[in-house]
């Protein structure tokens, strides 16, 4: 019984420290043409690759011989070798380019390829064959109307392609500018006041014709004070009773609305009293602040629109 123990520790031993056997390596062939219709004294190029992962010292390739071609004859041969990365691991790419040229029309072909290589670590040997391939050889005056018609057809799909991504843009554009006339018919009926405020601000501007700068900055303040009051709801009387946090939050006046309303208004007040006379450029001045103070209310709304239709559109497109 002792000795039977020794004997199999022996073995467990020796298939421990011994060494592995070889693993094949892995490898693939490819083969490819790059046309199966040509004319005579055109170029073909069959082109084969061998790639293995490892280096190039784990496969040994024998000497290449050419394959054989019908109405074609052998121009020229290339070979490469390449080693890439894929996923970590290290492979390695033996490129093979044959170039014929046809000779006469007619059904060419390219016999197949012979590949002939040793994996060194195993030293087995393998052959490959690659697919043979049958070209077509027509004259020139046919290879040309082949052509033409093959372009041909290629722009009349490109065409029909283009001809439906077209539909489909004018489509979405035909949807975008039927909402923008809707939104714009809905901004127009929620700015009446400011266009109707606008037109009362223009009657102003005879004042400032003339020169007449009291009767001007009193106009002003009227038109200013009148929309104040009835865009925000709150009498010019009671607004110099609330704070501005109030009139900020509670009645949505904004910030900078507010700051432009109060400094019109003041001047206003001030040079009404004073009696004194601006030149006809300063009173154009102050006008125009006063009418953008009203268009602002408006270019406000339009920009809630907008991006209220660029909202809907994009969750269009998403859906």
């Amino acid at each position: 019984m002792g000795r039977i123990n020794r004997y199999f520790t022996v073995l467990v031993f020796l298939f421990c420290v011994a060494e592995p056997v070889c693993a094949s390596v892995n490898y693939k062939v490819d083969s490819r043409v790059d046309t199966t219709q040509t004319a005579p004294g055109k170029i073909i190029t069959l082109t084969v690759s061998l790639i293995w992962e490892g280096t190039v010292e784990d496969i040994t390739l024998q000497p290449v011989k050419p394959p054989d071609a019908y109405l074609m004859e052998l121009a020229d041969i290339k070979q490469e070798n390449s080693t890439y990365l894929f996923n970590n691991l290290k492979y390695t790419a033996c490129t093979i380019a044959y170039t014929f040229s046809a000779t006469e029309p007619g059904e060419g072909r390219i016999s197949y390829a012979v590949l002939e290589f040793t994996e060194n670590d195993t030293q087995i040997k393998r052959v490959e064959r690659t697919p043979a391939y049958d070209i077509a050889i027509y004259s020139p005056g046919r290879y040309l109307l082949r052509q033409a018609a093959r372009y041909a057809v290629m722009g009349i799909i490109g065409l029909a392609l283009l001809a439906v991504v077209t539909v489909i843009i004018l489509g979405i554009r035909k949807h975008h500018l039927k909402r923008v006339a809707v939104v714009q018919q809905e901004l127009a009926s929620s700015t009446d006041f400011e266009h109707q405020m606008l037109d009362e601000l223009k009657r102003v501007r005879a004042y400032k014709l003339s020169g007449e700068t009291d009767k001007f900055f009193d106009g002003l303040s009227k038109v200013l004070y009148s929309y104040f009051e009835k865009r925000y709801g709150i009498s010019f009387a009671r607004s110099l009773a609330v704070s501005e946090d109030e009139l900020i939050n509670k009645h949505q006046v904004p910030t900078s609305l507010l700051i432009e309303f109060k400094d019109i208004v003041a001047t206003a007040s001030r040079i009404k009293f004073s009696g004194e006379s601006l030149p006809p450029d300063e009173l154009d001045r102050w006008y125009k602040r006063a009418e953008k103070l009203i268009k602002a209310f408006i270019t406000r709304k339009k920009q809630e629109k907008i991006q209220n239709i660029n909202l809907v559109d994009n969750e269009g497109e998403s859906q």
